[in-house]
C-alpha cells in the first residue's frame, strides 16, 4: 500500500539533554496523505518502566515490538491512517498517524487498551490538511 512504506529508518537525536528515538518511514507520499488522509492523530504511549535518561528499560523496550505493531495496525490495517513518525523522548513514545476525518480513535485503540491494561494511552487529534507537520517536522528536526 502507497500509504504505508516498509523500510523504516530511525536516528538518535538530543533533545534538552535527553535522547530523541525517531523512526521514520521513507517514501512518504504527502500529496497523497493530504488527498486522504486530512487530520493528524497523536497517540501518546506513557512508558511504565524508563530509565533516568527517559528511554524505556531494555527489557520492558523489547516486551513493547507487539504493542508498537498493535498502534500501527490499529489504523493502516483498516486504512483509516497512516503512520508517519515514532518518537521517543522523556518517558513518552508518540505515533503520529494521519488520519480520515472523525476517525474514532478510542474505537481504534479499545483492544489494545484491553489487552494491555498496565499501558497508559491518550491522544489527541487535530486537523492538518496540507500534512504540514510531518512535512516541517521531517525538514527541520530530520534534515530530510
Amino acid at each position: 500500500m502507497a500509504t504505508n512504506p516498509s523500510i523504516w529508518r530511525s536516528i538518535q537525536l538530543e533533545h534538552d539533554g535527553l535522547p530523541l528515538m525517531v523512526r521514520y518511514p521513507d517514501g512518504l507520499d504527502f500529496d497523497m496523505l493530504a488527498a486522504r488522509y486530512p487530520d493528524l492523530v497523536v497517540v501518546n504511549h506513557e512508558f511504565t518502566h524508563v530509565t533516568p535518561n527517559g528511554l524505556p528499560e531494555a527489557e520492558y523496550n523489547d516486551g513493547l515490538f507487539e504493542f508498537d505493531s498493535s498502534i500501527r495496525s490499529a489504523f493502516e490495517h483498516t486504512e483509516q491512517g497512516s503512520t508517519v513518525l515514532i518518537e521517543t523522548y522523556a518517558g513518552i513514545r508518540r505515533y503520529y498517524i494521519y488520519a480520515v476525518r472523525l476517525v474514532n480513535v478510542a474505537e481504534c485503540l479499545a483492544p489494545i487498551s484491553h489487552e494491555n491494561p498496565q499501558e497508559k494511552l491518550s491522544w489527541e487529534v487535530r486537523s492538518d490538511p496540507d500534512v504540514s507537520f510531518i512535512r516541517n517536522y521531517r525538514r527541520d528536526v530530520l534534515h530530510l
